[in-house]
C-alpha cells in the first residue's frame, strides 16, 4: 500500500507542475487567487513528495477531498482550455480515492463531481461530462469489487489466525503430552534405577553375594527402562500410513506394540481406506497407538483385540483388552466423558477433531472396550 501511495504522490507532483505552468503563461499575474492556489497546490505536492511524511493535518482522508476541491476550482477558473490536465487530474482523484481509502469514498468523489457539474456548470461542463461521468461509474464499480476483495482477504486472515492458534494448542497440548509420558515413564524408571544403585552400593559394602543378586536385578530392571525408551520414542514419531491399505497400516502399528509388549492382540477386518483423507487415516492410526499404549501402560492386559470395519459412511474401530480397566464401571459417550474429565483425554480430542463418536466401556478388573466412530 506505501508503494502505490509514493506512486499517487509522483501523479500528484506531475500534475500540479503541469496545472501551474499553463495557468502562469496564460495568466502571468500573482495576485489572482486561482493563481495563488495553484502555487501552493504544487507547492504541497512537491513537498509530499520530496519528505514522504508530509501530509495535510487530518491524514490521506482531507489530502484526497483537498485534491478533489483542487479539482472544481481549477475546472471553474483553470486556464487549460485543453482540458487533458484537468480530465487527467480526475483520474487520479478517482484512483487516490480507490486504492488508498475506503470503498465509499469513490462514491463521495464522484457524487461529488457530478453535483459540481450539475450546480456550477463550469466552462467545459459539456466536455467535462464525458470524463466525468464514465470514469466515476468505473470508480465505483472499482470500488465495490475491492469492497468484495478486501472482505474476503479479512476473512483468509481471519481463518489463518484461527489455524495458527489451533497449531499452537494443539503444539502445547502434544507438548505437554510428551512431557507426562516422559515423566511417567522413562524419567520414572531413571529414578528408580538411581535409588536401586545407591541400595546396591550399601548392599555390597555389607553382602557381596546379596550384592550381586541386586545388581542382576538392576540389570533386568535396565532392559525394561531402555524397551520403555524405545517406545517413548516410538510414540513420539508420526504414524505413516501403508499404500497397502488402513487395515495394513493398523496391524503394524499392532506388530510394533505386540513386539514391546509381549501382549497378543488380534486384528479384525479388512478396511483399505478408499476415499478417506490421508490426515484422517494419520489419526486413526495414532488413536490406535495410543489405545494401545493405554494398554500397555495401565491395564495390565493378557490379550488385547481390535476390530476395524466401514458401516456405509462410518468408519468403526473398536480396542478391547481383558485388563484392569478403568477405576470407573459403565458405559460412557463422548460428551459424558469430557464432561465428568475421565477416560483417555488425548483419545477423546482427536475423536471430536474428526467429528466422530466414542463409547467407552469400562468393567474394573475385567477389561475394557473403546468403541469409535469416525464419518468417511
Amino acid at each position: 500500500m506505501e508503494r502505490w501511495r509514493r506512486q499517487l504522490d509522483v501523479a500528484r507532483a506531475a500534475l500540479a507542475v503541469g496545472c501551474a505552468s499553463i495557468q502562469f503563461m496564460a495568466r502571468p499575474d500573482w495576485r489572482s487567487g486561482i493563481n495563488i492556489i495553484t502555487a501552493l497546490f504544487a507547492a504541497y505536492s512537491i513537498a509530499a513528495l520530496i519528505w514522504h511524511s508530509v501530509r495535510l493535518p487530518g491524514g490521506h482522508l482531507l489530502g484526497l477531498y483537498s485534491d478533489t476541491l483542487y479539482f472544481f476550482l481549477y475546472a471553474e477558473f483553470g486556464a487549460d482550455r485543453s482540458l487533458l490536465l484537468l480530465c487527467a487530474l480526475f483520474v487520479y482523484v478517482m484512483l487516490s480515492a480507490i486504492v488508498a481509502h475506503e470503498w465509499w469514498d469513490p462514491f463521495i468523489v464522484a457524487g461529488a463531481s457530478i453535483g459540481f457539474l450539475v450546480v456550477a456548470h463550469p466552462p467545459d461542463a459539456v466536455y467535462l461530462w464525458h470524463i466525468v461521468l464514465p470514469a466515476g461509474l468505473l470508480g465505483c464499480f472499482l470500488a465495490l469489487i475491492k469492497r468484495r476483495v478486501v472482505r474476503h482477504c479479512d476473512g483468509q486472515t481471519r481463518e489463518v489466525e484461527a489455524l495458527r492458534a489451533g497449531i499452537k494448542t494443539a503444539r502445547e497440548t502434544e507438548r505437554q503430552r510428551i512431557a507426562g509420558d516422559f515423566h511417567d515413564g522413562p524419567l520414572q524408571g531413571i529414578v528408580g534405577l538411581q535409588m536401586r544403585l545407591e541400595v546396591l552400593r550399601r548392599v555390597f559394602e555389607r553382602d557381596p553375594s546379596t550384592g550381586l543378586r541386586e545388581l542382576r536385578s538392576i540389570q533386568d530392571l535396565l532392559k525394561e527402562q531402555i524397551v520403555e525408551a524405545r517406545v517413548f520414542l516410538r510414540g513420539m514419531r508420526e504414524v505413516q500410513s501403508d499404500e497397502s491399505g488402513l487395515s495394513a497400516s493398523v496391524g503394524r502399528v499392532i506388530a510394533d506394540f505386540q513386539k514391546d509388549s509381549g501382549i497378543p492382540t488380534s486384528l479384525e477386518g479388512d478396511v483399505r481406506g478408499d476415499g478417506i483423507a490421508p490426515e484422517v487415516v494419520t489419526e486413526i492410526l495414532q488413536i490406535v497407538r495410543e489405545a494401545l499404549h493405554n494398554v500397555r501402560k495401565h491395564a495390565k492386559a493378557t490379550r488385547t483385540s481390535v476390530s476395524l470395519k466401514r458401516v456405509v459412511n462410518q468408519l468403526e474401530l473398536s480396542v478391547e483388552d481383558d485388563g484392569a480397566g478403568f477405576s470407573f464401571a459403565g458405559s460412557y459417550t463422548l460428551d459424558e466423558l469430557e464432561q465428568l474429565r475421565i477416560g483417555p483425554v488425548s483419545i477423546q480430542r482427536r475423536v471430536r477433531g474428526l467429528g466422530g463418536d466414542f463409547v467407552l466401556e469400562s468393567r474394573p478388573g475385567q477389561g475394557s472396550r473403546l468403541v469409535i466412530r469416525i464419518p468417511v
